[in-house]
């Protein structure tokens, strides 16, 4: 795995994870470069920012890809005002 492309929070989620849990990434990649090439690769979108729900496995084989820039976490999102005062 190059963790050069890998932010600190999904770090942490890898470090987390199980061998057959799923996580939630935005992966910046190249366009030029990726489109045509990502066979087998679960990306969703298009443009420099794609989406994927992949395996650990699956993030160390992204990593390894030249057209692969750099991997965030994508957590869970929550309400602006959860946890606020009345």
């Amino acid at each position: 795995m190059d963790w050069t492309k890998v932010d600190t929070a999904l770090a942490g989620a890898l470090d987390r994870a199980g061998d057959g849990d799923v996580i939630s990434v935005f992966v910046h990649v190249d366009p030029d470069a990726c489109d045509g090439v990502r066979d087998g690769t679960p990306l969703d979108g298009q443009g420099e920012v794609r989406t994927a729900r992949v395996s650990v496995a699956e993030v160390a084989d992204l990593t390894d890809q030249a057209w692969v820039r750099h991997l965030r976490w994508s957590g869970p999102l929550r309400l602006l005002d959860e946890g606020g005062t009345d």
